[in-house]
């Protein structure tokens, strides 16, 4: 889990994690969640690599 923020909202910053080797073909969900409705994300972009 990646967690933390930037401290501005054109304050960007890269975030990596490690996820455990899997074989086969599988759905990869994504999934945000905020306390309160404001706005709380900003994503430029995903990159997945093997």
């Amino acid at each position: 889990m990646i967690t933390g923020d930037t401290d501005g909202w054109q304050d960007w910053t890269s975030r990596s994690t490690e996820i455990q080797p899997t074989t086969g073909r599988h759905t990869v969900f994504l999934v945000f969640a905020a306390d309160d409705g404001d706005e709380f994300l900003n994503i430029n972009y995903f990159a997945f690599r093997h």
